[in-house]
């Protein structure tokens, strides 16, 4: 076992693999709340797609991506743990999205770009045959309700318009529209994909957590109602098309409540990201995305 030295956990090489622990250093959780630049994107995978105003883009190092993970921040925030599963399984992984952009077709957000932008990434998916497998997620729940969970709305929050149809002024149908077109484009193309369900967002500050651990956790009824709308368009979605359905949120669940801290550790950077924590504590707990 070769020991390597990293910021807040230690990593070691098994079987070929880089593997994470949390360390012991309590101050760590200062730096839970961050999120470096690299961890939004990296020149390798800059240098396969360029697109203007896409903020996530990275890849596997050494590997030719076979995996694509496709979404917003909550996609980008839970890359290191897609990859670790990917790379253990012999494949490589590529990420690509844009901050609030629904992992979607033919649906614009605040005038973000998002339909061009997403266009292009499954235009390249597409045209790659080394990719077989495509795994989408994001921040649903808000994309379908327009509500920002845990803290203010603001007038207009997250506002989303179908371009094909722009008459359509119901979420639920714009979601349900916007997801279809792309699992038809990906299915088409021969493509396995994979939809994951987001993980919890939190009604509290995580930094709570620092002084308080029963502020740590968000009922099981409270999760289960904010993501239930979204959900059951996915599952109808599901007896149309061949695709699998992953339940990340299951991976936090512990006695009828969602933990946001473990072993001493921040899990989330803020309300609704998680953090460098959380990614180790997936990785720890070995969640697979592809099965």
């Amino acid at each position: 076992m070769v020991i390597l030295v990293s910021v807040g956990y230690n990593c070691y090489k098994k079987d070929g693999y880089v593997h994470r622990q949390f360390s012991d250093v309590s101050t760590f959780n200062i730096n839970a709340f961050e999120w470096p630049k690299e961890k939004m994107k990296s020149q390798a995978c800059d240098d396969r797609l360029k697109i203007d105003d896409m903020d996530f883009c990275l890849m596997s190092a050494d590997k030719e991506p076979t995996v694509a993970l496709i979404g917003d921040s909550h996609a980008n925030a839970i890359y290191d743990a897609v990859n670790f599963d990917v790379m253990r399984k012999g494949g490589g992984l590529i990420m690509f999205g844009k901050g609030g952009c629904p992992p979607f077709l033919g649906v614009e957000r605040d005038n973000k770009r998002c339909p061009e932008i997403m266009e292009q990434i499954v235009s390249y998916i597409t045209a790659n045959n080394n990719i077989k497998d495509v795994i989408i997620t994001g921040r649903f729940a808000a994309t379908l309700t327009g509500i920002n969970f845990g803290g203010e709305t603001p007038d207009g929050f997250y506002k989303l318009k179908l371009t094909t149809n722009p008459n359509i002024k119901d979420r639920e149908k714009i979601f349900e529209i916007g997801l279809e077109n792309i699992i038809k484009v990906l299915l088409k193309s021969k493509k396995k994909i994979t939809i994951v369900l987001d993980y919890p967002e939190i009604d509290f500050d995580p930094k709570s957590c620092l002084h308080d651990n029963n502020k740590c956790s968000i009922k099981y009824d409270i999760v289960a109602e904010r993501q239930k709308k979204y959900t059951e368009i996915i599952n109808t979605l599901h007896k149309k098309y061949d695709f699998k359905i992953i339940d990340l949120k299951s991976a936090f669940y512990r006695q009828n409540v969602y933990i946001a801290k473990f072993d001493n550790h921040i899990l989330y950077r803020d309300q609704q990201h998680l953090g460098i924590n959380g990614s180790s504590f997936l990785i720890n707990s070995g969640f697979e995305f592809l099965k």
